[in-house]
C-alpha cells in the first residue's frame, strides 16, 4: 500500500447487505443496551460478536497477504468489499477490518484503521473524554488518546475466535508495541 487510507474506499456502510446485517444485530439487542456504559462500546462489542456468530473467520489470503503487500509500495493487494466477506465468511486482516468498520459506521459509530508494519486493524471512536475514560475503564492504557482529545478503542478483528475483550487487549498491545 502506498497509502493505507485507500482501504477506506472499500468501507461501504450503506451497502444493503451491510445495513441488513448490522441492522438485524442492532435490533436484536436494542432492548438490552445498558445505561452508564458507552453506547459506542456496546455496539462495537455487538458487531464483533455478530461476526463471530455468523461464522466469519480470519484466513490469510494466499496470493496477496496484507503483510507481503504492505512491504511493497507498488504492489496491489486484493481487498474484498464487506458484502463479499459476509458471503465468503472469511478474510484476511484488511478484509475483516473493512467489514468491521462498515458495520460500525452503518450503526453510527465512527471507525478508523490502525496500521502497524505489515498489519491493519480497527479503532472504534468512543464518545468520551480522556479524563472520563481514565475514570471509567479498568485498563485505560488500553485505549488510544489523540492530541485533539478523542478516545479510540483498538480492536484486533482477526481474533474472532476469542472474546471481544481479548481482541481489544490484543489490539492495545499491538498499538503500544508499534508506537
Amino acid at each position: 500500500w502506498d497509502d493505507d487510507r485507500k482501504a477506506s474506499a472499500f468501507v461501504t456502510a450503506r451497502d444493503d447487505q451491510v445495513m441488513l446485517f448490522s441492522g438485524n444485530l442492532h435490533a436484536s439487542m436494542s432492548n438490552e443496551f445498558r445505561t452508564g456504559l458507552s453506547h459506542e462500546l456496546q455496539l462495537s462489542m455487538l458487531m464483533f460478536d455478530g461476526l463471530a456468530e455468523h461464522g466469519i473467520v480470519y484466513q490469510t489470503d494466499p496470493s496477496s497477504s496484507y503483510f507481503d503487500f504492505s512491504q511493497d509500495r507498488l504492489a496491489v493487494d486484493y481487498l474484498q468489499f464487506p458484502r463479499q466477506t459476509l458471503a465468503f465468511r472469511n478474510g484476511d486482516c484488511d478484509d475483516l477490518s473493512v467489514l468491521y468498520s462498515a458495520l460500525l459506521e452503518a450503526v453510527g459509530v465512527p471507525a478508523a484503521f490502525i496500521t502497524t508494519p505489515g498489519h491493519i486493524f480497527v479503532g472504534v471512536w468512543l464518545n468520551t473524554t480522556e479524563d472520563e475514560a481514565r475514570r471509567t475503564f479498568l485498563f485505560p492504557d488500553d485505549l488510544i488518546y489523540t492530541d485533539s482529545g478523542e478516545v479510540w478503542l483498538p480492536v484486533e478483528v482477526t481474533a474472532l475466535r476469542g472474546t471481544f475483550l481479548e481482541a481489544w487487549s490484543l489490539g492495545a498491545r499491538q498499538w503500544r508495541e508499534a508506537d
